[in-house]
This record gives structure tokens, sequence and C-alpha cells, in this order.
């Protein structure tokens, strides 16, 4: 397979999972994350409509404000609509086509940016797989009733992928403009059988078609 070419020349540290991830289901097709910065000013209007404009957002960080200033923000809320405009939405009609996905593997999850590319709140697509849990920076976002409202959205938008989800705190590296996997690493065992004893199968099953 041919390498896909995905502009990051926009974010602060130019990574692709600042982009998409991808995470396993139980049907054995993977969801594809993916970041969504209109869904993050959705996430706020939806905020906003239900009488929550004074609840804090990005709470505890350098960007702590509210609903309400959020929304009154018209440069940065036109800065990231405009972001997925030109940036997401072209992004994902190219990885459906690449990687042959239909609407279902797709999984939009606000997150905002400011105008250099950092995430203006903790971008949970940034986030590691392990052990079928899928460790998530958490958003800090507004608390209503005690509960983390973009937490719960989040939650619901995976509970197809049925994974167990845990919101790690990483303040630290989001007032530094860095992300959850600054400070964060796996290893995985990969296959017994050597890459070329692999190689040699398929070159075989190709050649008795």
């Amino acid at each position: 397979m041919a390498p896909v070419e995905i502009d990051t020349s926009w974010l602060i540290t130019r990574q692709v999972d600042e982009l998409i991830t991808f995470v396993p289901t139980a049907s054995g097709k993977p969801l594809m994350l993916v970041v969504s910065p209109q869904e993050g000013v959705n996430l706020l209007r939806q905020l906003a409509q239900t009488g929550y404009e004074g609840a804090a957002i990005n709470r505890s960080l350098s960007t702590q404000t509210t609903v309400r200033a959020a929304l009154n923000n018209e440069l940065l809320i036109q800065h990231n609509l405009r972001l997925h405009r030109d940036k997401i939405t072209p992004l994902i009609n190219q990885l459906k086509e690449e990687f042959k996905l239909n609407d279902e593997q797709i999984v939009e999850v606000p997150a905002m940016f400011g105008y250099t590319g950092y995430a203006w709140w903790p971008n949970p697509v940034n986030s590691v797989f392990v052990n079928g849990k899928l460790l998530v920076s958490d958003p800090r976002g507004a608390l209503i009733d005690g509960r983390d409202y973009t937490q719960e959205d989040l939650q619901r938008r995976l509970a197809i992928a049925g994974l167990e989800i845990t919101f790690l705190d990483d303040t630290y590296y989001q007032n530094l403009r860095g992300s959850l996997n600054a400070g964060l690493n796996t290893t995985r065992i990969g296959e017994e059988q050597a890459f070329w004893e692999s190689f040699t199968q398929q070159l075989g099953q190709f050649s008795q078609r």
C-alpha cells in the first residue's frame, strides 16, 4: 500500500495523531476518530441553548473561559469553522477514499484550535489504545450536575466501539501547547512469524489467483 499524505502543516505539533486515530470495534471494522472544529463549536452552542452559558470550559487551563465568552469570540469561532471547511472536510473525503471507509466508521470528535494550531482544549483524538482501553486527555469541559459534558459527549459518540475510556490529566502538557502522547508511549508484541515469511506467503496467494 502506498503512503497516505496528510496535511499537518497548520498544526503547531504537525503530528497526524492530532487529526485522526483508529480504534477497534467488536464487529472487526475499525472506527476512525477525526477532530472536528465544527462539532466543537456545536458542542458550545448546545451548552448555551440548554442554559449553561456561564459554565466554565477548559477548566484549570491557561485558556479557561466560559461558554458565553467563547461563543462571543467571533474570531475564534470563525477560525475553527474555516479550519473545518478548508482542512477537515477535505481530509475526511480523502481518507474515505484511501481507506474505503463508510460513514458509520467515521466519528467526528469535538475539538477546537487556537490561531497557531494548538488544541484549544485537550484533544480527545490524540489518544492511546491499550489492552481494550482508550486513554484520552481530560477535556476539562463544562460541569453539568457534577459531570463533565464533553467527556460524556465523547462516550456517547464511541458507545458503538464498546471501549472503556479513561480520562487522564495532561494539564502540564496542555498549558505548554503539547498533548497526551508527549507523556505516554506503549510497547507492542509483534507477530512471531518473520515478516519475510509472511510476505512470501502473501506473494504465493497472489500468484495462485
